[in-house]
């Protein structure tokens, strides 16, 4: 059962990484797509849409990357303040006295 789990995770992950890099590869495209009005032949609307097409993507992607980013330093923060919790839980440790072996009771 949990070599079928990691294996659904795998496979999740991996249809995962080829979406994200389709997803790219269409945010690519549509950036590279003329937007100048001589391709339009003089349709304004036409080059709005084909305006608005290209700055909600440019947009989207860098939210997308802002979130990742803010992800990545979020996790590196949690790492640092765990490692510094360790640290202070250590040496607090460290200060507190040593327990004394109980003293053996005498033969009767």
């Amino acid at each position: 059962m949990d070599r079928e789990i990691a294996e659904a995770k795998n496979a999740a992950a991996d249809l995962f990484d080829e979406l994200r890099v389709k997803s790219l590869e269409v945010v690519k495209d549509v950036l590279a797509l003329p937007n100048d009005l001589e391709h339009f032949n003089g349709d304004h609307l036409a080059h709005h849409r084909r305006i608005s097409l290209q700055l909600g993507a440019a947009q989207r992607h860098i939210e997308q990357t802002i979130r990742v980013d803010e992800t990545q330093l979020r996790t590196e923060q949690a790492a640092n303040w765990m490692d510094l919790l360790r640290q202070k839980m250590e040496t607090a440790q460290a200060k507190l006295p040593k327990p004394k072996p109980d003293d053996p009771e005498p033969a009767s």
